[in-house]
């Protein structure tokens, strides 16, 4: 194993995203807190999922077939797929197949304001195949204390891109979104054991 300092500063010649993403990640640790919230652990899953897509031509998240995308990695890019934060209006059309996307969401502060959030999907990819993956990470393994409750991030976040999946699928089967036509949505939550 390596240090984290040495992942960052290394690059494979065969891999050129593990420079991309080796630099997106740094640039997200730099003056924030907190390595398993917010946009450093999405960093590094985009990461990591980029390189291995590079590598291996595929991601699998579930161990049948049903969760094996070939994707190819071809890049790593900042991306968005809603507009105005609102999951009713997305657009998937302009998403380059093979390119590994992340949201790139900037918190902002009392003297700076942030760049617009989205309502869930922090990394998302489209297939060659018409597949699009909605991966929405979370910081928490699902104990973490909220409000004096026992709250559970993961499951809330899984059900909202069940909803938000369910509800992106069934409109793009309606007339309004020909261009959308054949495309099937996935939805993944990625947390930290």
């Amino acid at each position: 194993s390596l240090s984290l300092k040495k992942l960052l500063s290394s690059r494979d010649p065969d891999v050129d995203l593990y420079g991309d993403g080796a630099e997106l990640l740094e640039k997200r640790l730099v003056g924030e807190a907190g390595l398993l919230q917010g946009t450093p652990l999405e960093s590094a899953y985009a990461w990591a999922l980029a390189c291995r897509a590079a590598v291996e031509k595929e991601l699998r998240f579930f161990k049948r077939d049903s969760g094996k995308f070939r994707v190819k990695g071809t890049d790593l890019q900042a991306g968005t797929l809603f507009k105005a934060n609102d999951e009713d209006n997305f657009d998937l059309t302009s998403l380059q197949p093979d390119v590994i996307y992340y949201v790139n969401e900037i918190p902002g502060n009392k003297n700076t304001p942030g760049t617009p959030t989205q309502p869930i999907a922090d990394i998302f990819f489209r297939t060659t195949d018409g597949h699009v993956v909605l991966i929405d990470v979370s910081g928490s393994n699902g104990t973490d204390v909220k409000k004096g409750n026992r709250g559970d991030r993961v499951a809330t976040k899984e059900e909202k891109l069940v909803k938000t999946t369910l509800k992106m699928q069934t409109k793009m089967e309606g007339n309004e979104m020909a261009g959308h036509k054949g495309l099937k949505v996935h939805g993944v939550v990625l947390a930290p054991f």
